[in-house]
């Protein structure tokens, strides 16, 4: 190199003059920094020191890469390619979901069978009257395991019980019959309203709720209803007759019912049940049963049962499944079992589970439920009070006894679970704990009135 610059300067003075340029132009591609350390020019590569750390952006389905200018590293957002799983989206129908997990609707979804709308939604705004118009004395209430049915007058109530310690009560609906609901139930999605001579078929489709959607005409006021194996028994007062007469319809279809059977029961007071295509009555002191196995061809058969039948007529009775239950304020409960059996059995209170006499003779009602027996007594002395003993429906040992004043008077008693119980007032729900036997209480009390 030294003897080529030599020969340069001695060369001509426009070659020099282009080597020295060139000789330039090599300086000016290199550049000294404040350090002292020569770094090229040209794409910059970050090292781990010259990105800023930070949280990574939060934007879903995305990832992080780094773009370079002059030495800054900026972030990136740039989406991810993931593949795509499809969902099937239920398209809406004439019938609604059936979930009730929206505790906000106005309108509860009970999980039952639902029916098409047929004449859209009935209206729902008619609320509670108010307690003055509306007594619950001559009430009914029936319980699916969901809702609690309360009919009144020509109202009907409705009690979510999916949280049963803190019951959800949607108020009161006016039914489209006019006339005292006398009995209630429901059954594949149709609720049973029976009044004057007639039931009245309601659909329990949230979307139309209480529509009517069928109307069975009877020759007698009905009284009591009962379902088992797809047939419909409704029992009343034929009055022209002065006889108690039971209709048989047999469910071909949630809407179309066809009457199969009529049957006398015979002079009142009659008490009734179904079980097994057989129906067991209590027709004044006279116990008997009907095999309706073939209902245009039903046979008839006595039951001979050694039964105190001095007070019979007069005190609370009742005929539930295959037994006869009834209540004697001198002997206490007693229960005539297995009336499908020759002969069946008579069980009678057991001395260490009797009550005491006095509480026997202020006891003036009796509900059955599914493992208690409800005595409830509604009096007045110097106070009015009520007063329920809970008694265990196979050995009638007392449970817990709770007086519920100021709550007065009690006209229902529901069992919801083993250890809670709703009681209706004419204007409060209330909630009993029974968990504790020797402390009962009401955790929870619920206005019906609005």
């Amino acid at each position: 190199m030294k003897h080529k610059a030599l020969y340069c300067i001695h060369s001509t003075h426009s070659a020099c003059l282009l080597l020295l340029a060139l000789l330039f132009l090599l300086v000016a591609c290199t550049r000294v920094d404040g350090g002292g350390t020569t770094q090229p020019t040209g794409p910059l590569t970050p090292d781990a020191d010259s990105v800023a750390t930070g949280p990574s952006p939060t934007a879903p389905n995305t990832s992080l890469t780094a773009t370079t200018v002059v030495g800054i590293v900026l972030p990136t957002l740039v989406p991810t390619v993931t593949d795509v799983v499809a969902t099937s989206v239920p398209s809406p129908t004439a019938t609604p979901s059936l979930s009730s997990t929206d505790t906000n609707s106005p309108i509860p979804t009970p999980t039952v069978a639902t029916i098409a709308c047929v004449d859209g939604a009935l209206e729902l705004e008619k609320g509670f009257p108010g307690s003055a118009d509306l007594q619950m004395q001559d009430s009914r209430t029936f319980f699916d395991g969901n809702f609690v049915y309360l009919a009144a007058h020509n109202y009907l109530g409705l009690v979510d019980t999916s949280a049963p310690v803190q019951p959800r009560f949607y108020g009161f609906w006016q039914l489209p019959q006019p006339g005292q609901t006398t009995d209630i139930l429901t059954h594949d999605g149709v609720l049973y309203v029976s009044f004057d001579s007639t039931v009245q078929l309601l659909n329990l489709n949230p979307a139309c709720r209480l529509s009517p959607i069928a109307q069975l005409e009877l020759p007698f006021n009905a009284t009591r209803m009962e379902i088992e194996n797809n047939r419909l028994y409704v029992a009343g007062t034929n009055d022209q007759l002065n006889t108690e007469q039971l209709a048989i319809f047999a469910i071909q279809s949630p809407t179309q019912l066809e009457q199969v059977g009529l049957l006398d029961l015979g002079a009142e007071p009659v008490r009734w049940s179904v079980m097994q295509n057989e129906v067991f009555v209590l027709s004044g002191v006279e116990l008997g049963a009907i095999d309706v196995s073939e209902p245009a061809a039903p046979v008839s058969r006595s039951i001979d049962v050694m039964m105190d039948t001095e007070f019979l007529i007069r005190q609370n009775r009742e005929m539930i499944d295959n037994a006869f239950y009834y209540y004697s304020s001198r002997e206490g409960l007693n229960v005539v079992r297995n009336l499908d059996q020759i002969p069946p059995s008579l069980q009678t209170t057991a001395e260490e589970h009797a009550l005491n006499s006095v509480t026997r003779e202020v006891i003036d009602s009796m509900q059955i439920d599914q493992s208690y027996i409800f005595l409830g007594s509604n009096w007045c002395d110097v106070d009015c009070a009520s007063i329920v003993n809970v008694v265990d429906r196979e050995s009638f040992a007392p449970l817990a006894v709770l007086g519920l004043q100021p709550h007065y008077p009690v006209h229902h008693y529901v069992e919801i679970t083993d250890e809670i119980i709703y009681a209706f007032s004419d204007n409060q729900l209330l909630v009993i704990d029974i968990s504790d036997p020797e402390a009962p209480s009401i955790i929870q009390t619920v206005p019906l009135t609005r």
